[in-house]
């Protein structure tokens, strides 16, 4: 406690937005939230409001929603005298508890760990706290639908997850918008995997047409982090290689005709290929420019090309 001075445990995350994204009892359970967060700041506003001794509100506001730890009462007092707030030491127990509960969530049964989801879930916009649905969605096999469906409405969030759990809020009938602002940006073509690709520079320094086309060697693919990133993204999901490719598609067709979307459009069924050791086994069937492609680059290792 002595080597940090915290923030305040009235974090600044939104609270409200943490009820709304825990989707009510399909994700987060009929349990009350507990007033943490700006949920407890506009909660306590609310009191304030109605009461005529603010100072009685406070206490008792304090009372009910503080850290209950009786056995830190001594040392309370002793770090109270010199000089720590409550709202560091109870921050310091609250980084002591989280780590010792997510010390446990090593090898813990699916079913638990569920539980434990639905308890914890409302708080994820919490910073402080966000750490633990995080470490129980990474931890499970299979997220239920109704969590990512609820994810899928913040695209700050779903940055945050790790790429497998990434991929199933991506997967969702009502996340494509997030995947194509995820690969196009938001509005389209103000940044995104598709942008970051066209300012490469071994993209901008080639010429136009077909000299972009996947006639360089693999080197220059591997090289190449946003079309990496794209790959990664996929994964070996038939979906969202195809939601890709339709936004490949829309790209092309909204912006001016761009050399360096055509570029992409052939370079990205090779690096899918060379990513994965010959590629997922829908890639043949999904793509339809996998054979030009193919017949392109060998083109050019041979020297064909024109």
């Amino acid at each position: 406690l002595r080597r940090r001075r915290a923030e305040p445990l009235l974090f600044s995350a939104g609270m409200d937005s943490a009820k709304q994204e825990a989707g009510g009892a399909a994700a987060g359970g009929d349990a009350a939230v507990r007033a943490v967060g700006a949920h407890g700041g506009n909660v306590l506003r609310e009191k304030l409001a109605d009461t005529k001794d603010p100072k009685a509100t406070v206490r008792t506001f304090l009372e009910d929603n503080s850290l209950r730890t009786p056995s830190c009462q001594q040392a309370h007092q002793l770090l109270d005298l010199i000089g720590f707030t409550r709202a560091d030491q109870h921050l310091g127990i609250l980084l002591k508890l989280k780590r010792r509960l997510l010390a446990r969530l090593e090898g813990a049964p699916v079913d638990k760990q569920l539980a434990l989801l639905e308890k914890v879930f409302p708080y994820i916009s919490v910073q402080e706290l966000r750490e633990l649905p995080l470490t129980i969605l990474s931890n499970l096999p299979r997220v239920p639908a109704s969590y990512l469906v609820t994810l899928a409405q913040s695209a700050s969030l779903v940055a945050e997850l790790p790429l497998p759990v990434r991929r199933q809020v991506w997967s969702q009938p009502s996340a494509e918008d997030v995947f194509e602002s995820f690969l196009c940006g938001a509005p389209p073509g103000t940044g995104g995997l598709f942008h970051h690709y066209y300012v490469h520079p071994k993209v901008q320094g080639l010429g136009g047409g077909l000299l972009l086309a996947p006639a360089g060697p693999k080197k220059s693919r591997a090289a190449n982090k946003a079309l990496q990133e794209i790959v990664a993204a996929v994964g070996d999901s038939t979906l969202l290689y195809t939601r890709t490719l339709n936004a490949l598609a829309a790209s092309f067709e909204a912006l001016a005709p761009d050399p360096a979307l055509s570029s992409l459009r052939l370079h990205l069924p090779l690096a899918v290929q060379e990513a994965s050791g010959g590629g997922p086994k829908h890639l043949a069937e999904t793509d339809p420019a996998l054979k030009l492609a193919l017949a392109l680059a060998l083109a050019g290792k041979d020297k064909h090309a024109p």
